[in-house]
């Protein structure tokens, strides 16, 4: 499982979601205007952050 991480803006709390694929989790990340985004791979490695 693949774990997005997002942040609508500076001081929100962030909103964790699973996906089954790398491609449809850094869609939505890149392609969503969050403040802050991070795509996690299933070891807890960072893998992008936008």
């Amino acid at each position: 499982m693949i774990t997005l991480i997002t942040w609508e803006h500076e001081s929100s709390k962030p909103e964790v979601r699973e996906f089954e694929t790398v491609a449809a989790c850094y869609n939505l990340a890149a392609n969503s205007g969050f403040y802050k985004a991070q795509i996690v791979n299933e070891f807890g490695v960072v893998d992008y952050e936008f």
